[in-house]
C-alpha cells in the first residue's frame, strides 16, 4: 500500500527562481493541484536557468533586480537548450520596456507581482502548468527522442487521458461527468470494475459504477474504521493495493470477487480541503495497478475536479431553486415581485386566481399602477381615498383592503426592499370578513338578549316588590295583633311563615335586581364618608340571633379605631350581609364565624370573614362565583340558597375598584377577603 509520490512521470514539473525565497514559498503554498510537481529547492541564482531547462517543464521567475540583463541572458540560453520550455515572469518593478525585453526572448507570460495577490498569481501559474498537459507530443514524435520505453508507454496513456479531459469539460450535467470520468479512467487502465461516490450530507451516494450489482447505492457515514474508503476519506490521499494480502479485513464492498484483488481508491477534494467524493477501480485485466496508473488518475481527476465542483454547486443550487419555486407557487397567498420601477418581475399562480385576472394581464414588465387602475376601471374599490395607490405616496411598507366588484375582499400588503423593489402579498380575506361580520351580528344579538333579560329582571323585580311589601306589611300587623287577637294559635304560626317567606323572597328579588344592575353597568354608587367599624358592628348585632339559633359562635375582631372610608353604605352593607349569611349557613353547629376589620396606611380597608365550615375546592370556588352557581346539585342539596350572594359581592367590589378573594379547603373552612380603597 503506497501513497502518492511528490514527483511522478505524469506530472508537470515546476521550478522557481527567486532572490526572495520567503516570497516564493508564500506563492507556492497556494499551488495545491496534484498534477503539478514543484521542485524541492527554490533557486536564487538566474545563472541556473540553463540547467533547469533540462529537468523542468515550467520555470517561474520572480524578478526584483533593476538590472535584468543577466536574467535575459539566462532565459535565451535556456530556450536554446529547450525550445518548448515555458517561462513565466512575475516582475516587482514592471515597465513597458522590461516587458518588451522579456517577451522578445521567449517568455510565455509577463505579470506585475504583488505580494497581497499571491493567490491570484498562483492560479495563473497553475493554469499555465496544466496547459502543458494538452501539449503532450504524439508517440510518433517521442519515438525519435531518447525517452525510455516505459515513459513512451506512459505518454500514450497520458495522451488518451488528456483527450478525455477535454471531453469532460464539455459535459453539462454532473451525472455525465461522473460517468465519463469513471469510464475513461477504467478504459485507460484496463479496469473491469469501479464506482464513483459523491458526498451528500451524512452519506456517500453512488453516482456511477462500472459493474452494477457490486457497489451499494449508499454508504453511510462514518465509514467502517480501517476500510479502504475510510482511509482515503480520512486522509484525503489516494491509496493503491497491489496484492490481495494487503487488503484490510473490511473494505466497503464493491470489488470482491475479482481476480488479483488489485484496488485503486482516489479522493475528489476541493481546494479548501473539503472532500467532494471518491472513486475506486478494481479488476484490472491480467495485471495489477501501478504507481503510473495512479498518476494517470491524478491528471484526469485534476481536470475533472473543477467541472464536478461547478456542476455539483449548480445541481445543489438548482435543487434549492426548485424547492423555492415549488414553495412560491404553492403558497396560499398571491406573491408579486416588483422592481424599483414598480413593474412586475414575477408572480405566482395564486395572483391570477385571487384577483380574477388572466395570466396575460400579469405578464412580466406590467406596471402595477396600471394594473390597479384597470381593477378600479372594472368596478373594484379600495379603502384608500380616491383609489390612491400606496406606491404613489412616500416609500415604505403598506397594507390596505381592496374590494372586488363581485364582493370579494382582498388585502394588499407591500414590503419595501433595500434596493427599492417591492414584494407584494395578496390575500383573499373574504371568508375572514364574512366571519367577522357574522361574529359582530352574533355579538350584537347576544348583547341585545342580555339587555332584554336585564330589563325583564328589573321590571319583574319592581312588579313583585309591591305585592310582597303588602304581604309582609299586613302579615307583620297581624303578627302584632294591632286590631285584636287572631283567635287561634295556629294563625300566629301561619302569619310567621307568611312573613318569613315574604322577607326571604324580597331579599332574593333585591339581590337579583342589584346583580342585574351591576352586570348591566347601571348600578349607581352613592359614596359617602362611612364609619366602617360602626356599620359592621351593627350588622354583627343583626346576625347575632341567627348565629345563636344555628349554634355557631360569631366573633368580631377590631378595636373600632379604623378611620372612615368613602363608599356606598348600602353596597357595603349588602357585601357584609351576604358574606356573614353564607358563613353562618355553611358552618355546622359548634363551629365559629369571625369577621375582622383592618385598615392600611393608605386608607384601604379590609373585611375578612372566616368560618370553620364545610369549605370548597378550587373548582367549587369557580362555580360559587358564577350567578346561580350551586356547589351542590339539585338532588343532594342540604343548604338553601340561590347562588347570587358571592357573585353580587364580587360585582359590588369591582364597582368600588376593590378586590375580592376566596381561600378555602374542604373540611377546614373558608375565608373571604374584601378590600376597598379608602377614598
Amino acid at each position: 500500500m503506497a501513497a502518492l509520490p511528490l514527483n511522478t512521470s505524469a506530472c508537470v514539473t515546476l521550478s522557481v527562481v527567486s532572490d526572495d525565497p520567503l516570497c516564493a514559498e508564500q506563492l507556492l503554498s497556494f499551488l495545491t493541484d496534484p498534477a503539478i510537481s514543484v521542485s524541492n529547492a527554490i533557486v536564487t541564482e538566474t545563472g541556473m536557468l540553463p540547467s533547469l531547462s533540462v529537468q523542468s517543464d515550467v520555470v517561474l521567475l520572480i524578478v526584483n533586480s533593476p538590472d535584468i540583463a543577466p536574467v535575459i541572458a539566462g532565459i535565451k540560453t535556456a530556450k536554446v537548450l529547450r525550445g518548448t520550455l515555458k517561462i513565466l515572469v512575475l516582475d516587482r518593478s514592471p515597465t513597458v520596456e522590461r516587458a518588451v525585453e522579456f517577451m522578445k526572448c521567449g517568455v510565455s507570460d509577463y505579470t506585475e507581482f504583488h505580494e497581497d495577490k499571491a493567490g491570484e498569481h498562483a492560479v495563473r501559474v497553475e493554469q499555465a502548468c496544466l496547459d502543458i498537459l494538452f501539449d503532450i507530443p504524439e508517440p510518433a514524435v517521442l519515438r525519435g527522442s531518447n525517452k525510455p520505453p516505459e515513459i513512451l508507454s506512459l505518454h500514450r496513456k497520458v495522451q488518451k487521458v488528456v483527450r478525455a479531459a477535454k471531453e469532460l469539460s464539455s459535459c453539462r450535467t454532473l451525472q455525465a461527468v461522473c460517468e465519463r470520468l469513471l469510464e475513461t479512467v477504467g478504459d485507460a487502465l484496463g479496469a473491469t470494475g469501479g464506482s464513483l461516490y459523491l458526498q451528500d450530507g451524512n452519506i456517500l451516494r453512488r453516482a456511477h459504477t462500472l459493474d452494477p450489482g457490486h457497489a451499494p447505492e449508499i454508504l453511510e457515514l462514518p465509514l467502517p474504521t480501517g476500510s479502504l474508503f475510510e482511509q482515503v476519506y480520512s486522509s484525503k490521499e489516494p491509496l493503491i493495493i497491489s496484492e490481495s494480502s494487503e487488503l484490510p479485513g473490511e473494505y466497503s464492498s464493491g470489488w470482491q470477487g475479482y481476480q488479483g484483488e488489485s484496488v485503486l481508491v482516489y479522493p475528489l477534494v476541493e481546494r479548501s480541503g473539503e472532500l467532494i467524493g471518491l472513486f475506486s477501480l478494481h479488476g484490472k485485466k491480467r495485471d495489477i495497478f501501478t504507481k503510473d496508473d495512479r498518476d494517470l488518475v491524478l491528471i484526469l481527476a485534476a481536470y475533472s475536479l473543477e467541472t464536478i465542483r461547478a456542476l455539483l454547486v449548480q445541481e445543489r443550487l438548482q435543487e434549492a431553486f426548485n424547492s423555492l419555486s415549488m414553495t412560491f407557487e404553492n403558497m396560499s397567498e398571491g406573491i408579486i415581485l416588483l422592481d424599483e420601477e414598480r413593474r412586475i418581475v414575477q408572480c405566482n399562480q395564486n395572483v391570477a386566481r385571487i384577483l380574477r385576472l388572466s395570466e396575460d394581464e400579469l405578464a412580466s414588465g406590467t406596471s402595477i399602477v396600471e394594473l390597479c387602475s384597470s381593477l378600479y376601471a372594472r368596478g373594484d374599490s379600495t379603502e384608500k381615498a380616491n383609489g390612491e395607490n400606496p406606491w404613489d405616496a412616500a416609500a415604505g411598507d403598506f397594507s390596505y383592503e381592496h374590494y372586488c366588484n363581485d364582493g370579494a375582499v382582498i388585502r394588499f400588503s407591500g414590503k419595501l426592499l433595500e434596493n427599492g423593489a417591492n414584494v407584494l402579498t395578496i390575500s383573499d380575506i373574504t371568508a375572514q370578513k364574512n366571519w367577522e361580520t357574522e361574529l359582530c351580528l352574533a355579538k350584537d344579538k347576544a348583547e341585545a338578549a342580555n339587555a332584554s333579560k336585564t330589563n325583564f329582571l328589573a321590571n319583574i323585580s319592581h312588579e313583585l316588590r309591591t305585592p310582597l311589601n303588602a304581604i309582609i306589611g299586613f302579615s307583620e300587623m297581624m303578627r302584632s295583633e294591632v286590631y285584636g287577637a287572631l283567635g287561634h294559635e295556629k294563625y300566629d304560626e301561619y302569619v310567621a311563615y307568611i312573613n318569613d317567606s315574604g322577607s326571604h323572597l324580597l331579599s332574593l328579588i333585591n339581590n337579583l335586581l342589584d346583580l342585574s344592575k351591576a352586570e348591566a353597568g347601571k348600578f349607581k354608587l352613592h359614596k359617602t364618608q362611612l364609619n366602617l367599624s360602626a356599620l359592621v358592628a351593627n350588622i354583627v348585632a343583626y346576625f347575632r340571633h341567627q348565629s345563636e339559633m344555628a349554634g355557631v359562635a360569631l366573633v368580631l375582631k377590631g378595636d373600632g379605631s379604623q378611620g372612615n372610608i368613602e363608599a356606598d353604605e348600602n353596597a357595603v352593607r349588602q357585601i357584609c350581609y351576604n358574606l356573614l349569611s353564607n358563613a353562618i349557613k355553611f358552618t355546622p353547629r359548634g363551629g365559629s364565624v369571625t369577621i375582622e376589620l383592618t385598615q392600611e396606611s393608605d386608607g384601604r380597608a379590609t373585611i375578612a370573614v372566616s368560618d370553620t365550615g364545610i369549605g370548597m375546592d378550587e373548582k367549587s370556588i369557580e362555580t360559587a362565583l358564577q350567578p346561580f352557581g350551586q356547589v351542590e346539585n339539585a338532588f343532594n342539596r342540604k343548604y338553601a340558597g340561590t347562588g347570587l350572594g358571592l357573585p353580587l359581592v364580587s360585582s359590588l367590589c369591582e364597582l368600588h375598584e376593590g378586590e375580592f378573594n376566596i381561600t378555602s379547603r374542604p373540611g377546614f373552612g373558608t375565608t373571604c377577603i374584601v378590600s376597598i380603597p379608602g377614598g
